[in-house]
């Protein structure tokens, strides 16, 4: 102990075993080894990744050129089920001639004639978005577009924007908005609002 009742710089803390100690022995590291360690993690993910980009072009491949859909079951069911599997999922659905089905016993990819095709500029922009494959989110499709619900919101967005003194370029087509939804509501229902 130093003069402050601290323990001494070269003196580990009361919770850190000792160097010779059981707990220590059982397994230790060097600083050195530790970013060994990490550049060895870091290298190998970044392999992994770029091997992922490049069997999903594969998979693509198969599913443009060869109408075949089992290249990519193999990918998908070589990986363990994730957000990124489901990018991966999305990504060959949307990007070659597959579907994704949940048929039978277990889930999986099916021929499907999506019309996609392989030509050159075709495969370069695969390339580009298999390389990217971390990064891919899939297209989310509505089923349905509600034209009542977004003029409702246009109408509450132009006054919650007013009440907070805000200027709103084009505030008098709120009054068209607001009587469209009216003559809507009573032609459909038979009333005013």
């Amino acid at each position: 102990m130093n003069q402050n009742n601290t323990p001494a710089a070269d003196t580990p803390a009361a919770d850190t075993p000792a160097a010779d100690t059981p707990a220590a022995q059982a397994f230790s590291i060097t600083a050195q080894q530790f970013e060994t360690l990490v550049r060895s993690i870091t290298r190998s993910g970044a392999a992994y990744s770029k091997g992922i980009g490049h069997a999903l072009l594969g998979a693509l491949y198969f599913s443009i050129v060869h109408k075949d859909a089992a290249p990519a079951n193999t990918l998908v069911g070589a990986l363990r089920k994730s957000t990124k599997q489901q990018a991966i999922i999305a990504l060959l659905e949307e990007n070659g001639n597959l579907a994704w089905t949940k048929l039978g016993k277990k889930p999986g990819f099916a021929y499907f004639d999506a019309m996609q095709t392989w030509m050159p500029e075709d495969v370069e922009l695969l390339r580009t978005v298999c390389t990217g494959w971390e990064l891919y989110k899939a297209v989310k499709i509505e089923a349905e577009y509600d034209v009542v619900k977004a003029i409702d919101a246009i109408v509450k967005a132009i006054d919650t924007k007013t009440k907070h003194g805000k200027t709103v370029i084009g505030h008098e087509m709120k009054g068209a908005l607001v009587a469209a939804l009216a003559q809507y509501t009573s032609a459909k229902y038979g009333e005013m609002v």
